[in-house]
């Protein structure tokens, strides 16, 4: 009798000893996917409160603003100030679709982008301007690894822009 009595307070003391490792397992799941959503909710917040503020810059330079997505005819001083503009958007979407892919959720980083290239889709003027910085850019970072031998960060911010316009193109033929 005393055998088994040993043999059960060993049973269950395995038992409960597993058990509080597969408690303890479950509990650190539950602490990782709370700290991906606390992750994804502030690179949504920045997201808006930079958005908040370009708006404002916006605001600031309306009329720039306005003629510049249009396509039409600006002064030095005006286009720099459209660019910058615009820079300020393509930035913040650069750096949210950036994070969300860096957190794993490559939807999310699609959405972001997909945002910016409806936008140029609409806007023949800041889709010009996109595009030629994006170009003179690409000219720059190709000298600029190659002349550090080093291999480009593998995120297709820029192609997958590319490649949303070609299909909104595509949809409004």
């Amino acid at each position: 009798m005393l055998e088994n009595s040993k043999i059960s307070w060993k049973f269950l003391a395995e038992l409960i000893g597993m058990t509080a490792i597969v408690l303890s397992l479950v509990f650190v799941g539950l602490q990782l996917r709370q700290s991906q959503v606390i992750a994804e909710n502030e690179v949504g917040l920045q997201e808006l409160q930079n958005r908040i503020e370009t708006h404002g810059q916006i605001n600031e330079h309306v009329n720039v603003w306005a003629k510049g997505l249009a396509g039409e005819e600006l002064s030095y001083e005006d286009a720099v100030v459209f660019e910058n503009l615009l820079v300020n958007i393509n930035d913040i979407t650069f750096h949210s679709s950036s994070n969300y892919y860096s957190l794993g959720d490559e939807t999310s980083a699609r959405l972001v982008i997909s945002d910016l290239a409806i936008f140029l889709h609409r806007n023949p003027g800041a889709r010009s301007v996109w595009i030629t910085r994006e170009q003179r850019l690409d000219a720059a970072r190709e000298i600029a690894l190659s002349d550090f031998g080093l291999e480009p960060a593998h995120f297709p911010y820029v192609e997958w822009v590319n490649e949303a316009l070609k299909k909104l193109d595509k949809g409004s033929n």
